[in-house]
C-alpha cells in the first residue's frame, strides 16, 4: 500500500472529523427532504458521546433540540466540527413546534448529563449561548 503524504495523527483527525460530519450532513439533507416532500416537521435532538475529551459546550447541548440551521451554524464556528463525537437524531415536532420525546428518554439523558458532570472538572467554562449554540 502506498503511503500518502499525511501523518498518522492528521489522518486520524480527518477520519474523526469527516466521517461523522458526512453522516450529520446526510441526516440534515434527509430531514430537509422529508419536510419539503412530506410536510414532516422535525428538529435535531442532540446527543453527546461523553468521552473524556468531550468539550463542555458540546455536552451542555445534550437533550436539547435544534433546527438544522442551528446545527450547521454550530459546526461552522470555533472548530466545533473537529473530533466531535456528538450525534443529532431527528425528533418529530408537534403542532406547537415542540419536540415529541418520551419521558424515559428525557430521564435517561438527564442521568447521563449528571454522571458526566460529576466526573468532569469544573474549571472548563461554557461559552456564552448564542442563537447558534
Amino acid at each position: 500500500m502506498e503511503r500518502l503524504d499525511v501523518s498518522r495523527s492528521r489522518a486520524a483527525l480527518y477520519a474523526q472529523t469527516e466521517i461523522p460530519g458526512t453522516l450529520r450532513e446526510a441526516r440534515i439533507a434527509e430531514g430537509e427532504d422529508a419536510e419539503a416532500q412530506l410536510g414532516i416537521r422535525t428538529a435535531l435532538l442532540w446527543t453527546s458521546a461523553f468521552k473524556p475529551t468531550t468539550r463542555s459546550w458540546h455536552a451542555s447541548r445534550l437533550g436539547h433540540t435544534y433546527s438544522r440551521d442551528e446545527v450547521k451554524a454550530f459546526y461552522a464556528v470555533n472548530g466545533n466540527r473537529f473530533r466531535c463525537y456528538c450525534a443529532q437524531t431527528e425528533a418529530l415536532l408537534n403542532a406547537d413546534g415542540q419536540p415529541i420525546l418520551s419521558k424515559y428518554l428525557l430521564s435517561a439523558m438527564a442521568n447521563e448529563r449528571k454522571t458526566w458532570q460529576s466526573t468532569t472538572p469544573k474549571s472548563v467554562p461554557l461559552p456564552r449561548r448564542t442563537a447558534a449554540t
